[in-house]
């Protein structure tokens, strides 16, 4: 499980970029599951990686989130949870 940290999220139609201390790209196809967490969390598991990124304000949360869960929900294989 990756712990991102610092860097810049970009979600795109296929894929997720992270940049930072360690530089994922992610196929959103290959994605299983999104698990929205408290405490501003979001745990990203795919056939690659399982990442965990931890927002610093509600708002940057807020707008991750509905980016993320408009562009999920064009692929059918992607598992979207809430464990608050």
């Amino acid at each position: 499980l990756l712990r991102w940290r610092t860097g810049t999220l970009e979600v795109t139609d296929e894929k997720l970029f992270i940049k930072g201390s360690y530089n994922v790209s992610i196929w959103l196809k290959n994605m299983w599951e999104i698990d929205f967490r408290a405490k501003w969390k979001v745990r990203l598991d795919s056939n690659v990686d399982a990442i965990e990124i931890k927002f610093t304000t509600e708002k940057e949360f807020e707008d991750f989130s509905k980016t993320l869960i408009q562009v999920a929900g064009q692929v059918e294989n992607i598992k979207l949870k809430t464990s608050i």
